[in-house]
């Protein structure tokens, strides 16, 4: 099913809560060693992360297959990153949700 949903105020967030899919910020925030990504899904779905510097290049792919309904974390080793602001990106049957974080 497709939900078409016209007001200008809705943000890309609230349109994939609607789908069953929330991504919180990372933490810690900023990270030096190891971050945790926190997310929830309403039903069982295909799941990958995607890490990417501020060039847009993917510096990380996590594929964590199908995951059942709930809440999940990943655990993600930041220490060989250098210094600077990235994007990570849940993938969760095609429908995908981007944040920022911090690398120190």
């Amino acid at each position: 099913a497709v939900r078409l949903i016209l007001s200008e105020r809705v943000a890309v967030d609230e349109i994939a809560s609607i789908n069953g899919i929330n991504l919180g910020q990372n933490t810690p925030n900023p990270a030096s060693n190891t971050t945790i990504f926190s997310f929830d899904i309403s039903q069982s779905r295909s799941i990958a992360f995607e890490v990417r510097d501020l060039s847009g290049r993917v510096v990380t792919r996590i594929e964590e297959g199908t995951l059942g309904a709930g809440n999940h974390t990943i655990s993600y080793d930041v220490s060989t990153l250098s210094s600077g602001l990235y994007t990570y990106t849940l993938i969760a049957d095609g429908v995908s949700i981007t944040k920022k974080m911090v690398i120190r």
